[in-house]
């Protein structure tokens, strides 16, 4: 929780670079936890919700492979619960992210157009 914090702290300063690496550290320990077995709903939360943080932030400064793995792991983690008004929200904000992430990709690959 600690790392999560302060990665939100970071980008709330604008210190984006900085939040990343806190919130890719938390998502890392998040993640062991769950495969060491420590998997409760809680941490199962705490782990979609900074998957997706990290995804946006990603996605922020253009790492468009990085953020698409960080969505995965996102929708993973928010499909492991029933139905809830909270994994529903996570989903639909996760498929709002991958329409971005796809745009983003057309614009950056494709030519720039001839200016007049």
């Amino acid at each position: 929780h600690i790392r999560m914090n302060q990665g939100q702290s970071l980008v709330k300063r604008g210190r984006r670079d900085e939040a990343l690496n806190k919130l890719i550290e938390a998502k890392t320990a998040l993640a062991q936890l769950s495969a060491d077995g420590h998997a409760d709903d809680a941490l199962m939360r705490d782990l979609a919700q900074t998957a997706l943080a990290v995804a946006r932030l990603r996605l922020a400064s253009r790492d468009f492979d990085g953020a698409a793995v960080d969505l995965a792991e996102a929708e993973t983690a928010f499909g492991a619960f029933a139905e809830d008004d909270w994994s529903r929200a996570g989903l639909a904000k996760i498929n709002e992210l991958k329409r971005l992430l796809e745009a983003a990709r057309r614009r950056s690959e494709s030519p720039p157009a001839p200016s007049e």
